[in-house]
């Protein structure tokens, strides 16, 4: 199982370092693009046993609903 609070910690740091709008883009593909950190992650859940797929799933939505938040209040 994923460790999600340094994924976490990890994702934050990039967001916490973007300083123009450009870096802020780059940041969004890594996290969320095609091969971006949350997607694989999302990826994973299809090779997961039933029994650790509803946790998991749990604690990745969590994550990116935090990490979105984030992302739009460094917009503004």
């Amino acid at each position: 199982m994923e460790n999600f609070n340094q994924i976490e910690s990890d994702i934050l740091n990039k967001i916490k370092n973007v300083r123009d709008s450009n870096a802020l883009d780059l940041v969004k593909t890594e996290i969320f693009g095609k091969k971006g950190i949350i997607t694989e992650l999302f990826r994973k859940i299809g090779s997961l046993d039933q029994s650790q797929r509803k946790e998991y799933a749990s604690k990745l939505n969590d994550l990116k609903t935090k990490v979105t938040e984030i992302m739009e209040k460094n917009l503004i």
